[in-house]
């Protein structure tokens, strides 16, 4: 089940305080804590061999879902704007490299620059 977009609560009433299904909750805006929490839930699930629910909130769509998507028609004109002033992979790469040490940001911008000419050579 995949609800992307506001439920004015909704969604939070659907498990609450059920023993059977636990509710694990993600900030979609950072990466280790949508990692964390998709992990947690993944083990659990496999563990126990019953459900579980993800509820990532925060959830960035800088485009909307497609071609034909009416964002003005249900986000606020500040909502669009500031998913459009939100960089979700410069934050993951921030935390990659100054929270993980997993990279530094020369090698980052490296990596980007390979993945943009190879994504190039691909449609010439």
């Amino acid at each position: 089940l995949s609800i992307s977009y506001e439920t004015g609560g909704y969604v939070d009433t659907l498990f609450p305080g059920d023993m059977l299904v636990p509710v694990y909750r993600a900030y979609g805006g950072d990466m280790l804590d949508v990692y964390d929490q998709t992990l947690q839930a993944s083990k659990y699930v496999r563990q126990q061999s019953a459900p579980a629910v993800i509820l990532y909130h925060g959830i960035i769509r800088r485009f909307g879902h497609a071609a034909t998507d009416r964002q003005h028609a249900y986000l606020t004109e500040e909502d669009i704007q500031g998913m459009a002033d939100t960089d979700v992979l410069a934050s993951g790469i921030a935390q990659a490299v100054e929270t993980m040490n997993a990279t530094t940001y020369s090698e980052a911008l490296d990596r980007f620059l390979e993945i943009q000419n190879l994504t190039k050579l691909a449609f010439d």
